[in-house]
């Protein structure tokens, strides 16, 4: 029988205020680094390969779930549409999570074990990913079982139906995922140390190499790092169905959930090399996007010049507009020529054109007779 504590969360006075500040410092410093991490992602273009951007979205899909974690602090008694929406989140954000993880593990499977390439099923991904769990987390709704939750957060109530759903649509598949995912690695593992003992030659060795290291180790980092955090979530949901809540356990859970974004982002620095994020190679990566995007700005329809016009203001004319007008006024001139009987003394096909091609050209000139 849980004791009726008078503190917003269930817990003894001014525990629940240790547990919302360690919550509010912990999932903000979160937030910066992972918003940071996927900046620098995007500048460095981390998301041109599929394990890239399974990554990208894990990343993508922690910085939803802080944002949600810190919307409402989970105050028993307040059961407001506020709390219901961060509840509906949570769950539907971090089985988002557990799935890029078992992504991340099928993904490395079949590359390392079954040499093949998966990529070609990126949309099934995506929607095994981002659509099953949100549909998994109306379930509950329609029990009204969603609410404060005996921590500085809404999530499923302690309910007989609300504990029903935490283990069916939650703990239950992530406890045998985190299973599947373990087996999964030791597996891998024992497959890649037998594959270098067993077959020789240079270009194998290589090729297995260069898996392990650009594929295996990492992701084994971020799946290792994944069991050990829902490891110590799973612990304390265990005890509160026997025991009352527990400040140390739920601190832990706390602690560990909000920091699961900075564990990924340090992951990827580490083995993408620090030399990847000094200040030059971002630097170097900001001009190539911006050379880029000149580049593009150039092809829709040229690079910008100012012509003072008539009234004397500065206004900008693109390439184009000014070819245009180039070709129009020569065709004046040679209608005015051929008016008097002079011939012209070169066709308007010969007018000069910068930047333009030859079809660009025609268009022009077609456009301005």
């Amino acid at each position: 029988m849980a004791a009726d504590y008078a503190s917003p969360c269930g817990l003894p006075e001014g525990q629940c205020d240790k547990l919302q500040v360690m919550k509010h410092v912990l999932f903000s410093i979160n937030i910066v680094v992972v918003s940071l991490t996927l900046i620098l992602l995007f500048i460095l273009q981390k998301y041109k390969f599929f394990n890239q951007r399974i990554f990208c979205n894990l990343l993508m899909t922690n910085l939803l779930s802080s944002i949600v974690y810190l919307g409402h602090d989970g105050d028993i008694g307040i059961n407001d549409s506020r709390c219901i929406a961060q509840a509906f989140f949570i769950q539907a954000f971090d089985l988002c999570i557990f799935l890029w993880i078992g992504s991340l593990t099928i993904f490395l499977f079949l590359k390392l074990i079954k040499s093949k390439d998966s990529e070609r099923f990126e949309w099934l991904y995506f929607v095994v990913c981002w659509i099953l769990p949100i549909v998994l987390a109306c379930l509950p709704l329609s029990t009204q079982d969603y609410g404060p939750s005996a921590a500085p957060y809404c999530w499923i109530k302690k309910t007989h139906s609300g504990n029903i759903w935490r283990y069916t649509i939650y703990w239950g598949p992530v406890f045998t995922g985190v299973v599947i995912i373990l087996l999964m690695f030791i597996y891998m593992i024992w497959h890649a140390n037998r594959a270098m003992k067993q077959y020789s030659g240079d270009e194998f060795e290589n090729r297995h190499k260069l898996l392990v290291r650009d594929y295996l180790k990492p992701l084994t980092a971020c799946a290792a790092s994944f069991v050990v955090i829902y490891f110590v979530q799973l612990v304390n949901r265990v005890y509160q169905i026997y025991h009352d809540p527990a400040f140390n356990l739920i601190a832990a859970h706390v602690f560990f959930i909000s920091i699961y974004g900075i564990v990924l982002s340090i992951l990827f620095i580490i083995f993408n090399g620090y030399k990847e994020f000094t200040p030059s190679k971002v630097l170097n990566a900001l001009r190539e996007h911006r050379q880029r995007w000149r580049e593009r700005s150039t092809e829709r329809g040229g690079i910008e010049e100012f012509d003072p016009g008539q009234s004397g203001v500065s206004t900008p004319v693109s390439t184009l507009q000014r070819n245009a007008h180039k070709a129009n006024q020569q065709h004046i001139q040679d209608s005015q020529l051929q008016e008097d009987g002079l011939q012209p003394a070169h066709s308007t096909t010969d007018v000069s054109i910068d930047c333009v091609d030859e079809k660009d050209t025609a268009k022009i000139i077609k456009a301005s007779g």
